[in-house]
């Protein structure tokens, strides 16, 4: 029973506010104080009155009628039954306004949609923001449970990107407690929320994008030009034109004549928001996704593995001419004997260093035997050195690495590490948890211009990784558009006219 309800508590949460809400509204919705704010202006100073049409009488009743402190037109309106209703503010003899009032069949008034305003929408949509938060609090310490079993789960970053989106949802929210809206503008503005967002991080965007180019520059400098090396001008270029295109599809849908949006009954309005919405949605997501993924990969670069490993698989890299490490594989070298190192000093226990790396066919000698020569010149003794060379990538060195321990100690005993460059480090992670072994990683500092464009790498590989996840993501967001818009599409024509 208790593990049911750790499950579904916010399911069963949500049924038990949207049942209390369901009642509250029906409790003091029957009645509505209506203030006449915009678009009034005092003609004749004569005696306000209110008028049901005479096509929709004895929907409404009238129960006082009068001005407020600041002298606009206002009235107190009662359900009595189910109905269209036309309210006609006179002024003396003169109508200064025709408002439309719907009763629904527990005789709740709403103001201009089906699904408009209503009496106690301030105390609901409160209550929607209050759950919202607590939805996001219970994702954070998912998160952070999740963080602890397994850091190196590509859930996490779709937790915090999922976190990003509920915390835009709950602004759109408040926005409308503050407003005290209905339905149908509390979901026009979850479903806008996204296209303000967009809006609003263009300047970091911009940001971001140049301090990629000049990231790339300065990589294209020191280490030769090639599409390696331009990665962050290839993703500042996606940015930018993600932000374009989403402006030039609702300028498209809105203004090239293709959709008529602009006839306030027909559908064509609600297709041009889905569509407008559903693009800057995606390219929200895509946003969400690449902060979720560096903030993971600079927690899995910085962390610190316990001091109880028996071995550490040091990943190979190109090598020089020479049969001597490069600066990036000497670091990984360095980072696994500093961590072996302190192992010792903490706890006495020496650890097995796996060198890890085939020969490439212009290598002279294995990366493996480079990285045993280099080890080997820095002091540590040979017979904590087992190598590996026959792998040719990140995947393969984990694999045949692990097959080496198993032989040697079985999976279930041994505590293994990897060294890796930083950026690295979360995507080796997330290879070796994909083979069920349990590694922890240490990441091997290198140059920031390096860095960002090599994690940009490790980016890109990641999502393609876990594509289906991001498809399925993706049908969640046109399949959440699909129904805010048909909801609307009803309240505001279909029960509205």
């Amino acid at each position: 029973m208790k593990s049911f309800f750790e499950k579904f508590y916010l399911f069963l949460l949500g049924l038990v506010l949207f049942a209390c809400c369901l009642v509250y509204v029906t409790a003091v919705g029957n009645e509505m104080t209506y203030t006449k704010v915009g678009g009034y202006q005092e003609k004749t100073g004569g005696e306000v009155r209110f008028e049901v049409g005479s096509e929709s009488d004895g929907y409404i009743e009238v129960a006082d009628a009068g001005k407020d402190s600041h002298g606009n037109p206002k009235a107190v309106l009662k359900g009595k039954k189910p109905g269209k209703v036309y309210l006609y503010c006179y002024e003396g003899n003169q109508i200064v306004s025709i408002d439309i009032f719907f009763v629904h069949k527990t005789k709740v008034i709403t103001y201009d949609d089906y699904f408009g305003e209503y009496n106690g929408a301030f105390y609901v949509n409160l209550v929607m923001a209050i759950y919202m938060i607590v939805v996001i609090f219970h994702y954070i310490r998912k998160m952070r449970k999740n963080f602890k079993k397994n850091m190196y789960s590509y859930v996490n970053i779709l937790y915090i990107g999922l976190i990003l989106f509920l915390f835009t949802t709950l602004i759109a929210l408040i926005v409308s407690t503050v407003s005290k809206e209905g339905l149908y503008m509390v979901l026009d503005g979850i479903s806008s929320s996204m296209n303000m967002l967009v809006v609003l991080t263009l300047p970091v965007v911009v940001i971001v994008s140049l301090i990629l180019m000049f990231s790339n520059i300065t990589l294209m400098k020191m280490e030769g030009k090639n599409i390696r090396n331009m990665l962050g001008f290839l993703l500042s270029f996606a940015m930018g034109a993600g932000v374009i295109l989403s402006i030039f599809a609702e300028n498209f849908f809105w203004n090239s004549g293709v959709i008529d949006s602009h006839r306030w009954t027909g559908i064509g309005r609600f297709v041009a928001m889905f569509f407008t919405n559903t693009i800057y949605a995606v390219y929200a997501y895509a946003e969400f996704l690449l902060v979720g993924t560096f903030i993971v990969f600079f927690i899995a670069a910085r962390h610190i593995p316990k001091f109880d490993k028996d071995y550490i698989i040091i990943h190979g890299c190109m090598i020089r001419k020479d049969g001597t490490p490069t600066k990036l594989l000497a670091s990984r070298a360095d980072r696994a004997i500093t961590f072996s190192k302190l192992q010792k000093e903490n706890t006495g226990k020496d650890i097995y260093f796996i060198p890890s790396g085939g020969q490439g066919g212009d290598e002279t000698i294995s990366e493996a035997e480079c990285i045993k020569n280099y080890l080997v010149s820095k002091g540590v003794d040979e017979k904590f050195i087992i190598m590996e060379d026959k792998s040719d990538n990140t995947e393969t060195n984990l694999k045949y690495s692990f097959e080496i321990i198993k032989e040697r100690e079985g999976a279930a005993d041994a505590k293994v590490a990897f060294a890796t460059t930083n950026y690295h480090v979360f995507r080796a992670g997330m290879l070796a948890g994909g083979m069920g072994m349990d590694a922890e990683g240490i990441g091997a500092a290198t140059k920031s211009y390096f860095w960002i464009n090599a994690a940009i790498r490790e980016f890109v590989a990641t999502i393609f990784s876990e594509k289906k996840r991001h498809l399925k993501m993706l049908c969640v967001i046109v399949l959440f558009n699909l129904c805010a818009m048909v909801l609307m599409y009803f309240s505001n024509v279909v029960l509205s006219f």
